[in-house]
């Protein structure tokens, strides 16, 4: 997921947490990325999970998730990656919270 923005010379541009930004370099900076829908699927699966408990824990169908991992699934709804990120974030923070 991307975003373009163009800023020309004495243009800024003020983020949601009140981050004023002026070059194209700074807002890029400001922004983290977000990682695609299949890299969540992955990482959730790597420690552990299966399609079923990851369908089980999310209520995204097994078949949407298989077209996720697999990246033959392009056009993720909002709440389905906001869910698959729920997830990782809760598989994962006893993993980083250990080490």
């Amino acid at each position: 997921m991307s975003r373009t923005i163009e800023l020309h010379p004495g243009e800024s541009v003020t983020l949601a947490d009140g981050t004023v930004v002026c070059a194209v370099h700074e807002l890029a900076a400001a922004i983290p990325s977000l990682p695609e829908p299949s890299d969540l699927v992955f990482a959730i699966k790597a420690a552990g999970l299966t399609q079923q408990q990851i369908k089980d824990k999310t209520g995204i169908s097994q078949s949407t998730i298989s077209k996720i991992e697999r990246g033959a699934h392009s056009d993720v709804r909002a709440r389905t990656y906001r869910s698959l990120l729920d997830l990782h974030q809760q598989v994962l923070a006893p993993v980083v919270a250990v080490a």
